[in-house]
């Protein structure tokens, strides 16, 4: 497995811990200086995962099919 394939393992478990215990995330993007991102769009839950994606559902009830080579990773949301 190279270094690749392990980060998207990673997110993928991290994905699923995090859904598993129902936990509010903010989800970390890669940086793309073309496309801002509004914080309070990428937090809410995972709702979803599939072998390449995750679906995420934030606050406003939108819902993202991201996938996995796009993230970074999770921050947990304490409120």
């Amino acid at each position: 497995m190279d270094t690749y394939e392990a980060n998207i393992a990673n997110i993928k478990r991290m994905a699923e811990f995090r859904m598993s215990h129902n936990k509010l995330v903010r989800v970390i993007l890669e940086a793309d200086e073309d496309t801002p991102v509004n914080d309070l769009d990428w937090v809410g839950y995972i709702t979803g995962i599939h072998d390449t994606y995750l679906t995420f559902t934030n606050l406003y009830y939108e819902s993202w099919d991201l996938n996995f080579s796009v993230i970074n990773g999770f921050e947990i949301v304490v409120h």
